[in-house]
C-alpha cells in the first residue's frame, strides 16, 4: 500500500467542507470538525476526485478522548436533569469518524478507535492493508486526533491506496506517515 496524500488541522474550518456538511450537520463536537477539516485538506492534496469513489472509500479514525467537549457538556447536563437532542448524539465517540463520512459522502468501511494514536495506528495499518487487498476498497483515510493544552485539538489524516493506484499525488513513506500520525 502507499500513502497518496496527507493533511493536518489544528482548528475547524467549515468553509473547507462541502456545502452538504455545513447544511446537514447541525451540531458536532469541535474535535469532529477538526478531523473533517484534516480530511478535506488530505483530499485537496491529491489528484483523486473523491466524488467518483466515495461509495467504496473507507475511513478509520483514532482518538484517545473522542468528542470530549460534548461528552463533558452532556455529562453535566445529565447531572442537571437535562438532555440536549443535538448534543446527546454528538457525544458518541463514533462522531469523530461520522462527521467526515457525512461531509464527504463516504460509504465504505468505517471504524472509530478510542485509544492512544500510537497504538491505534499500528492496528489500523494492518486493517487498511486487508481492506485494500481483500475487500476491494480502493482508498482508506486514516485520521488521528489528540488534545493538548498548546493547541486544543490537532488532527492528522492520510489517504492510503494500493501501489497500482495511478494518481498523480505525492507519495509519502508508510513508515514515516505512521510515525507522523502517531505524534
Amino acid at each position: 500500500m502507499k500513502v497518496l496524500s496527507r493533511g493536518e488541522a489544528i482548528s475547524p474550518n467549515r468553509d473547507e467542507l462541502p456545502e452538504i456538511a455545513r447544511r446537514n450537520v447541525r451540531y458536532a463536537d469541535p474535535a469532529s470538525w477538526v478531523v473533517a477539516t484534516a480530511v478535506a485538506r488530505t483530499i485537496k492534496g491529491c489528484a483523486i476526485d473523491i466524488g467518483t469513489i466515495k461509495d467504496e472509500t473507507g475511513l478509520i479514525s483514532i482518538s484517545a478522548t473522542g468528542p470530549s467537549e460534548t461528552m463533558l457538556a452532556v455529562s453535566q447536563a445529565t447531572k442537571d436533569g437535562y438532555s440536549s437532542a443535538l448534543r446527546f448524539p454528538a457525544a458518541s465517540p463514533s462522531t469523530v469518524a461520522g462527521v467526515s463520512c457525512v461531509a464527504f459522502g463516504l460509504k465504505g468501511p468505517t471504524l472509530n478507535l478510542t485509544m492512544q494514536c500510537a497504538e491505534g495506528v499500528t492496528v489500523s495499518l494492518h486493517l487498511i492493508e486487508y481492506w485494500l487487498q481483500h475487500r476491494g476498497v480502493p482508498n482508506v483515510f486514516l485520521a488521528t486526533s489528540c488534545e493538548a493544552a498548546q493547541f486544543g485539538v490537532r488532527a492528522r489524516c492520510a489517504l492510503f491506496g494500493l501501489p497500482s493506484t495511478a494518481f498523480d499525488s505525492p507519495v509519502y513513506s508508510v513508515d514515516d506517515t505512521a510515525l507522523w500520525l502517531s505524534l
